[in-house]
């Protein structure tokens, strides 16, 4: 019997729960596998590929072999700091207000 007193009321909650719990079982199954492999190349290619490239190596190089200033390379980093917090929040506001993005 639920709170109301009516003895479906259960029956009729304990079935909206399974069938929430299958819709959303449903949902993992299909978008799983795509998401795995999204995280996989962002994470080990992506990320990887970031690290190596701007931190302390290739950028760097590049911009003394141009300039021959060790100046121009700590403007280049101090520039790499702004342009790494503007654009997620940029990005952000363009997606946030999708209705299969969660907020």
């Amino acid at each position: 019997m639920g709170p109301s007193g009516n003895p479906d009321e259960n029956t009729t909650s304990a079935s909206a729960h399974e069938q929430a719990l299958a819709d959303n079982t449903r949902f993992v199954d299909e978008n799983l596998k795509r998401n795995v492999t999204a995280n996989f190349i962002h994470g080990v290619l992506g990320m990887t590929g970031f690290r190596l490239i701007y931190a302390p190596t290739i950028i760097p190089a590049y911009i003394v072999l141009l300039t021959g200033s060790p100046a121009a390379v700590g403007v280049g980093a101090a520039l790499l700091q702004p342009g790494a917090t503007i654009s997620p929040i940029a990005s952000g506001a363009r997606i946030e207000h999708r209705s299969h993005i969660l907020p």
